[in-house]
């Protein structure tokens, strides 16, 4: 093995024009191999801090954001839920989105069901299957905001849903992780 490196070296040391052509591929090397360090460090740092949640958003119970839609004119509604990854990369989108539009306001419901029990203590499967339905009828941007299965008599509600209402009627719904241009036209904000 010894013999192999001195080989190259003396190779190396003989050919001044491998010299350049070396230091070259080894700052492409370098270069190509770090572009993958900032998406390593942002990983890592999302271990420590796994739920950056919507901090724009105005957290409510599903009870207080359905209230909040009746008699009120374009009300929006994000149905969330813990576990959810779609979730966590919409969440910077609508932050940015609120950071530049402040005067819209979005509630977020959190309709995750864990150990027999909503994280929404006012949930209930009654009332899921009453919101389903409601945003069931909404006209939406990819064809669904929730799905209802005729042999169960269930919703199930597809998150992150983004829900426009008009006086407590769902109008149009957003569903899933869009981007930053979809939900500027979603929310019809002047651009």
């Amino acid at each position: 093995m010894k013999e192999f490196f001195g080989k190259i070296k003396k190779t190396i040391k003989n050919n001044y024009w491998l010299q350049p052509l070396l230091l070259v591929l080894l700052v492409f090397v370098l270069v190509f191999s770090l572009q993958g360090v900032p998406s390593l460090v942002e990983t890592v740092k999302g271990w420590f801090n796994p739920t950056s949640g919507c901090k724009s958003c105005t957290t409510a119970t599903y009870d207080s954001a359905i209230t909040a839609t009746e008699g009120s004119d374009d009300t929006y509604v994000l149905v969330t839920q813990t576990s959810c990854s779609a979730c966590e990369s919409f969440y910077p989108v609508v932050n940015k989105f609120l950071a530049t539009y402040p005067d819209y306001k979005i509630y977020v419901i959190d309709v995750e069901y864990s150990d027999d029990a909503y994280n929404d203590s006012t949930l209930s499967d009654a009332k899921i299957y009453e919101f389903g339905a409601l945003i069931n009828v909404a006209i939406t941007t990819s064809g669904y905001s929730s799905i209802y299965n005729s042999s169960s008599d269930t919703y199930a509600i597809s998150t992150p849903t983004l829900v426009k209402f008009n006086d407590g009627k769902a109008l149009e719904a957003l569903v899933g992780s869009s981007t930053y241009i979809e939900l500027v036209e979603f929310m019809e904000a002047d651009q």
